[in-house]
C-alpha cells in the first residue's frame, strides 16, 4: 500500500478529482470534489456556496493534485459509510427494521443527497435539501412512481432526525462524530390529511364469521382478532400458557417481529392482561383443548395466522364473499384507506368504546402508550352509538366446535378446495395451505 501511495505522489496518471453534484442528472450545481490524499484515504472538499459548474470543473484537478501530498488523520466517514455503522448499532439493540425498512428508506430518499458528504461537516442546508426533496415527492400525482405519501415521508424524516442527533449525542461514543446536530432547527416535511380509521359494524362482522364459504380457520382468526383487539404480532406469539381460562384473562407478554420472526416485547414495551369476552370463551376453550397437537414450527402456538403479506387482501376478499360491500372498506385515496387486518384491532377498540367501557380500561387493554390514541376511538364512538348495533355479538357455535375437534396446525388430507381460485386455498383441518397466497401482496 505504501508503495502505491508513493507511486501516486511521484507521478502516474494526473489527478483530476471526482465532482459531486446536488443534481446528478443535469450536473449544474456542484457540491464538492472527492480527492485521494497521500495516505490513500478519500475525502470530500466542499466548494464555496455559489461555485458555478465551470469553476468546479476548473478547480477539481487543482484540488485533487494538491491532495496527493496531504494527510489528515482525523478524516471522517461519508454519511453513507456512517449510515451502515448506525444501522448496525440499531440492529444490535433489537430494532429489527434497521436493516430492512430503515436501510431502504435511507438509500432511496436520503443517501442520494447526503451519502457522499463528509459526516463531520455537512450542514443544515444539506438536511434542508433532503426535506425539500421529500416535499417534492409528496406533491407528485399519486399515479407517479416517485410519489410519496406524507406519512412515509414523515417516517423517513424521523430516521434522519434521529441519525443526525446521534452524530452528536449518541449513547455509544463511537457513533459521536461531531459537536452539533445538523437537523436541529430544520422543519420537517409537510403533513397531509390523516386518513380515517376503518372498522366493521357488528352486522358486517357477523356476516363475515357466519359465512360458510370462508374457511373456518380464517373465521376463527378474525373472531379472536376483534374480540381481543390484540396486534397481529401479539396474536402470532400467543401461547396456551398465556390464556387463563380459570380467571377469564389473556396475558399479553410478547410479540413476534414480522421481519425476523423472533419474539420481542410488545409495541408499548409493557405486558398487559385482557379480560376474555364472554362470547369468545368457547372458541378459546376449543383452541386450548387442541394445544398439544401442534407440531414443528407451530409447536407451542395457540393460533394460526396467514402470512403478513396476505392478511389484508384475504380479509377484503372474504368480506366481499360474505356480502359485505361497503365502499369505504375497499377504497384508498388521500383521505380513506381500504381495510387491513390491523383494522380488526380498531374494530374491537371501537366496539368497546361504543359499549361504554371505561376509557382508562380501554387504554390498558389496547396497550396504548398515550391516552390521546384511545381518545380518538372514544370520539368516534360518541357519534356511532345510535343504530350502531350490538358490539361483541354471539359467535357461530361451529367456530368453537371445529377448533375443539381438529388441530389448527396439523396437516390433513384435502377435503376439497375453497371458493378462492386466484389463491388456491385448500381446506385442511382449520389451517389452509398458504403457499399459493403469495401471488398477490398487500400491506396489512
Amino acid at each position: 500500500m505504501a508503495d502505491k501511495i508513493a507511486a501516486k505522489a511521484s507521478g502516474g496518471r494526473p489527478a483530476i478529482g471526482s465532482i459531486l453534484w446536488s443534481d446528478p442528472e443535469t450536473k449544474r450545481q456542484p457540491i464538492g470534489v472527492r480527492i485521494t490524499k497521500a495516505d490513500g484515504k478519500r475525502k470530500i472538499v466542499r466548494f464555496d456556496h455559489g461555485t458555478t459548474r465551470e469553476e468546479a470543473i476548473e478547480l477539481a484537478p487543482v484540488l485533487a493534485d494538491r491532495a496527493r501530498l496531504a494527510v489528515d488523520e482525523a478524516t471522517g466517514d461519508t454519511v453513507a459509510e456512517y449510515v451502515e455503522r448506525w444501522l448496525a448499532d440499531r440492529k444490535a439493540h433489537g430494532i429489527a427494521s434497521a436493516l430492512s425498512h430503515d436501510r431502504g428508506r435511507l438509500r432511496k430518499h436520503v443517501l442520494p443527497i447526503l451519502g457522499p458528504l463528509d459526516v463531520r461537516t455537512f450542514g443544515r442546508e444539506d438536511v434542508e435539501r433532503v426535506v425539500a426533496d421529500l416535499d417534492r415527492k409528496i406533491r407528485l400525482d399519486e399515479e407517479d412512481e416517485n410519489h410519496l405519501f406524507w406519512k412515509t415521508a414523515s417516517n423517513v424524516w424521523v430516521l434522519v432526525a434521529k441519525m443526525c442527533s446521534d452524530m452528536a449525542d449518541a449513547k455509544d461514543r463511537a457513533l459521536r462524530v461531531r459537536d452539533d446536530n445538523p437537523a436541529e432547527r430544520v422543519a420537517p416535511p409537510d403533513r397531509g390529511d390523516v386518513r380515517a380509521k376503518n372498522y366493521l359494524y357488528p352486522n358486517e362482522f357477523r356476516r363475515l364469521v357466519e359465512c360458510a364459504r370462508i374457511d373456518v380457520a380464517f373465521r376463527i382468526v378474525y373472531a379472536v382478532a376483534v374480540y381481543t383487539y390484540m396486534r397481529a404480532g401479539e396474536l402470532v406469539a400467543l401461547e396456551p400458557g398465556d390464556v387463563d381460562l380459570e380467571h377469564d384473562v389473556i396475558h399479553v407478554t410478547r410479540s413476534i417481529d414480522r421481519e425476523t420472526r423472533k419474539a420481542k416485547s410488545t409495541k408499548s414495551g409493557t405486558t398487559r392482561r385482557l379480560p376474555i369476552e364472554r362470547e369468545l370463551r368457547p372458541v378459546l376453550e376449543g383452541l386450548f383443548a387442541q394445544r398439544d397437537r401442534a407440531t414443528g414450527k407451530h409447536k407451542g402456538r395457540l393460533l394460526w395466522l396467514p402470512d403478513h403479506e396476505d392478511r389484508a387482501v384475504l380479509l377484503r376478499e372474504h368480506l366481499q364473499l360474505a356480502g359485505v360491500t361497503r365502499d369505504e372498506l375497499f377504497t384508498s385515496d388521500a383521505t380513506r384507506r381500504a381495510i387491513t387486518f390491523h383494522d380488526l384491532r380498531a374494530t374491537g377498540i371501537t366496539w368497546a368504546a361504543v359499549r361504554g367501557d371505561d376509557p382508562l380500561r380501554i387504554k390498558q387493554r389496547a396497550g396504548h402508550r398515550s391516552f390521546s390514541t384511545t381518545e380518538g376511538y372514544i370520539r368516534e364512538a360518541e357519534n356511532l352509538r345510535e343504530g350502531f348495533g350490538e358490539p361483541f355479538p354471539p359467535l357461530p357455535a361451529e367456530l368453537a366446535e371445529v377448533s375443539a375437534r381438529v388441530s389448527a396446525f396439523r396437516r390433513r388430507p384435502t377435503r376439497g378446495r375453497a371458493n378462492f381460485p386466484w389463491y388456491g386455498v385448500e381446506q385442511r383441518g382449520i389451517e389452509p395451505r398458504t403457499s399459493a397466497l403469495r401471488t398477490r401482496r398487500s400491506p396489512s
